[in-house]
């Protein structure tokens, strides 16, 4: 850890329901949740660096699953009932040179779409997968 006094964590977060943007049945999230950590000047070498955590997760509306279900008994088909989606992300934001940055990030992502449907499943009864997002930002300031 750095001992020269500029380090520190800041922590995040927040919670949106849904209903007060729009109306609960015709929203396809009903509620709303992210937050993270952010840590600085955990090195003397490299002040200006800092390391995140972060996640979000977004509920599914009981109107759209209502709808999942009665495709299912409309149509036979076992697919799928949307229920949510979470992403869990890690980033490092290294400074370069001053006013250059660069960050790698990690996403995990469970159930994307809200764990629709797969539409290349040709059964129509299987899930998109859970997916892994790798990339890198980059920040010029001039």
């Amino acid at each position: 850890m750095s001992n020269n006094g500029n380090g520190g964590a800041t922590a995040r977060a927040r919670l949106l329901p849904s209903r007060s943007v729009s109306p609960s049945d015709r929203n396809l999230v009903s509620a709303y949740l992210d937050g993270g950590f952010l840590f600085t000047g955990f090195s003397d070498k490299r002040p200006n660096d800092r390391f995140g955590v972060a996640a979000t997760y977004a509920k599914i509306s009981n109107r759209a699953r209502q709808f999942d279900q009665d495709v299912q008994l409309f149509t036979g088909t076992a697919s799928p009932v949307r229920d949510l989606e979470a992403v869990l992300e890690i980033s490092y934001q290294a400074e370069i040179r001053t006013g250059f940055l660069v960050q790698p990030v990690f996403q995990y992502i469970v159930h994307p779409a809200g764990g629709a449907v797969d539409p290349n499943d040709p059964t129509q009864t299987h899930r998109i997968k859970d997916a892994v997002m790798l990339g890198v930002r980059t920040t010029i300031n001039y």
